[in-house]
């Protein structure tokens, strides 16, 4: 594809653009102001148009940049956001943060619509235009509408080919893509479209969060899914598309058979994690206020861990905690928590074994339901009621070692799993610490997990009497 040849003079805020080319950022859209102070460095937001041509027919659609004032604090290094059809920078303000991203040295970017069209970068954007159609009611959420991916492609070539662009100072050295959900099934498209083409190296480091593999409608259980929808084998790891990271919930597996990601394990340049007990849709303090269900497992701390552990990746070549994916339950098992085959093994507790495991799951406090129909629905969509779940407190419940000692040497009172309140916190805090030794958490994650358990009242006494 033709590069974009553009020259952006910050200092004095004119565009260059030569006329060869099949994109451009629109010389009289661009605005630009104040993002925030991150580590002492001040940032600014640079907003405007992109248009152009693609195989399917011409595009006009917004754009965003966040980029240090001065262009001596550049890294070069930029995180690039598919939007997402909920919410569009879900990434940077509900899951990893602008601290985290910023404090870091890292430059933002994202461009376009939501998944299938709906426009949630900047609704305000008079008349834009994808595949050649323009966009009805561009701030709507929607599950059907113009779409396409060789918009990002586009883009993404103009920031390579042009690193003095759009507030981006200096040369891009490192370019890392996030998604989330559908807009992480966008990133397995673009590295099916480009594999194997001068195109495949776009993105340095892609993290791809909760794929879903372009299935709209969930359905459970997840036997229908590989038959109605023949998901099997569907999945093929691209090639030369730079390091890949998979973070997974057990929901994902459940409600769209994403086992097909753990095509990826053992690739150089690639990693798969599996949350255990995680709701596709959790239950965690950057939700609060919207019904998704009751399950507190958050795979987003564990994201954030990842983003981090990826960035010491390709900043320093330190290699991130190797793949870590459920157990598996023998071909043709029923699972006893969802009464059909789902290739999870469990617990007595009726919890996923293996994966990564957050505290409470791994000390017992409680069931965590990954896959709930009855427990809610994201945004009050109805046939999205399957990615939330829920959980079942077992603090009072002993487990089964210990039953008949306990009946032995204190008969006739009822106990709980810990012998009290700081016993559960002292569990609670190992695991934790475990965690972040060995990546998956950062330090500042477990801290706030491990007040909230100081906080609870599991195992004060009384709890379980």
């Amino acid at each position: 594809m033709p590069a974009l040849r553009m020259i952006f003079l910050l200092a004095s805020g004119i565009w260059l653009i030569t006329p060869a080319s099949a994109a451009e950022f629109v010389e009289n859209s661009l605005q630009s102001e104040p993002f925030g102070v991150f580590n002492d460095i001040e940032f600014v937001r640079h907003t405007g148009r992109f248009e152009g041509t693609t195989s399917l027919g011409e595009f006009s659609v917004p754009f965003e940049v966040v980029a240090p004032t001065d262009p001596a604090d550049d890294t070069g290094t930029v995180l690039f956001e598919v939007p997402q059809w909920s919410f569009a920078p879900f990434g940077r303000e509900l899951i990893l943060g602008r601290e985290l991203i910023f404090a870091r040295g890292i430059n933002y970017a994202s461009v376009g619509f939501g998944v299938d069209g709906g426009n949630i970068l900047d609704p305000t954007l008079p008349n834009p235009v994808i595949a050649g159609q323009p966009v009805v009611d561009p701030g709507r959420i929607r599950f059907s509408g113009p779409s396409d991916i060789e918009i990002i492609i586009k883009f993404v070539e103009a920031m390579r080919n042009a690193p003095n662009q759009v507030g981006l100072t200096g040369s891009i050295e490192r370019l890392y893509a996030y998604g989330v959900s559908r807009s992480a099934d966008t990133l397995i498209g673009i590295q099916q479209e480009v594999t194997g083409t001068i195109d495949a190296g776009l993105f340095d480091l892609t993290l791809l969060h909760n794929p879903a593999w372009a299935i709209q409608n969930p359905i459970l259980p997840r036997s229908p899914i590989r038959e109605e929808l023949g998901l099997g084998g569907q999945f093929v790891p691209p090639t030369d598309v730079g390091n890949v990271m998979f973070v997974l919930a057990e929901g994902d597996q459940l409600n769209f058979a994403s086992e097909v990601f753990r095509a990826v394990d053992g690739l150089p340049g690639q990693r798969i994690y599996e949350v255990a007990g995680a709701a596709h849709t959790p239950t965690v303090p950057q939700l609060a206020g919207t019904e998704t269900g009751d399950n507190p497992v958050d795979h987003f701390a564990v994201m954030r861990g990842i983003f981090v552990a990826g960035d010491h990746w390709m900043r320093h070549g330190i290699a991130p905690p190797p793949s870590t994916l459920l157990d598996s339950a023998p071909d043709g098992q029923i699972d006893p928590v969802h009464g059909f085959e789902t290739g999870i093994a469990r617990d007595a507790d009726g919890n996923a074994l293996g994966g990564v495991r957050m505290p409470d799951l791994a000390i017992g406090q409680a069931q965590f339901i990954a896959s709930d129909p009855t427990s809610g629905a994201p945004l009050g969509i109805p046939f999205l009621a399957p990615l939330t779940g829920s959980h079942i407190d077992l603090e009072c419940i002993p487990v089964a070692d210990d039953m008949a000692q306990l009946r032995k040497t204190r008969p006739g009172r009822h106990f709980g799993r810990f012998r009290n309140h700081g016993d559960y916190v002292s569990r609670f805090t190992r695991q934790a610490k475990r965690l972040v030794a060995e990546g998956f958490l950062l330090a500042a994650d477990a801290e706030f997990l491990k007040t909230r358990a100081a906080e609870s009242d599991v195992g004060k006494p009384r709890t379980c009497n």
